[in-house]
């Protein structure tokens, strides 16, 4: 990944305003409140003019209340960009468990299509929500920074218990800088 990959990663997954209604929050900070997106895609980040990253579409999103931790609901998103338990409702034909981890599953894949310069880490149609029902992130080999590969590798994992809450993934020395305060396992 070039520097300026990953500023622009960097920025987009961790930028936050100072109002979070005029939707300056990175993706991570936005996860991290009761919002659920739901319809995460890099269509709906933008760019203003201050280069400040602003996330857009909130249509099908939904506040989750105090004590609420998933939003059950039909699937819906954008194909390509669904997190797996989405597109398995969706072949199941049945309602879909919503989480704050299934937006950090498509942060992580926004993540690497934006490191690698636009190439979806699950590969593109007709394979590619195949490869996410899968767990098998073709493009992943195409990121050469390790930490960010291993970060992403987290954030993008098939299994949902295994992807990081939102602000474990804020915590995480890949957006922190500090390349070297991390474990191999």
């Amino acid at each position: 990944m070039d520097d300026e990959s990953e500023v622009v990663v960097k920025r987009m997954l961790t930028q936050s305003g100072e109002d979070a209604a005029e939707n300056e929050n990175g993706i991570l900070n936005l996860i991290k409140t009761e919002i659920l997106h739901k319809d995460l895609k890099p269509l709906n980040i933008f760019v203003d003019i201050e280069g400040r990253m602003r996330l857009a579409n909130f249509a099908i999103s939904r506040v989750l209340k105090e004590d609420e931790a998933t939003d059950f609901t039909d699937p819906k998103g954008t194909p390509n960009w669904m997190p797996a338990e989405v597109i398995e409702s969706i072949n199941r034909n049945e309602k879909c468990r919503f989480k704050k981890k299934s937006d950090v599953q498509v942060a992580g894949m926004i993540a690497l299509f934006i490191s690698t310069q636009a190439k979806h880490p699950f590969g593109f149609s007709p394979d590619c929500m195949g490869n996410i029902l899968k767990g098998n992130p073709v493009n992943l080999g195409n990121l050469d920074d390790l930490h960010a590969r291993q970060f992403i590798t987290r954030l993008i994992s098939h299994e949902i218990n295994d992807r990081p809450y939102a602000h474990e993934a804020l915590e995480h020395s890949f957006l922190n800088n500090n390349r070297y305060n991390f474990c191999y396992m």
